[in-house]
């Protein structure tokens, strides 16, 4: 959290298992902050569940890419959020 505030990247490529605070609750503070609310957070996570995925949206999440991925695929999604695209997600 102190990289995204001190630096305000335009997206967030974020894990939802780490070590101190959860993904999901870093989605909801980035999202949620007025001074970050514009950053676009894509999560990458193991957890392949629908309920999951569901999750990461309600947070705020503007993409949700599930484990194992393509570095493409990272990509692609990463510029469609900063050019706009919406959210979006795997179709499960």
């Amino acid at each position: 959290m102190e990289a995204v505030i001190s630096q305000r990247p335009d997206v967030v490529v974020l894990d939802l298992m780490l070590p101190r605070m959860g993904g999901y609750e870093i989605c909801k503070i980035i999202k949620s902050s007025e001074e970050l609310r514009h950053t676009r957070v894509v999560i990458v996570s193991a957890r392949t569940r629908a309920a999951d995925q569901i999750r990461g949206m309600q947070e705020g999440a503007d993409a949700y890419i599930t484990k194992p991925f393509r570095n493409q695929e990272v990509r692609a999604i990463v510029a469609r959020v900063i050019h706009g695209g919406g959210r979006g997600g795997d179709p499960e």
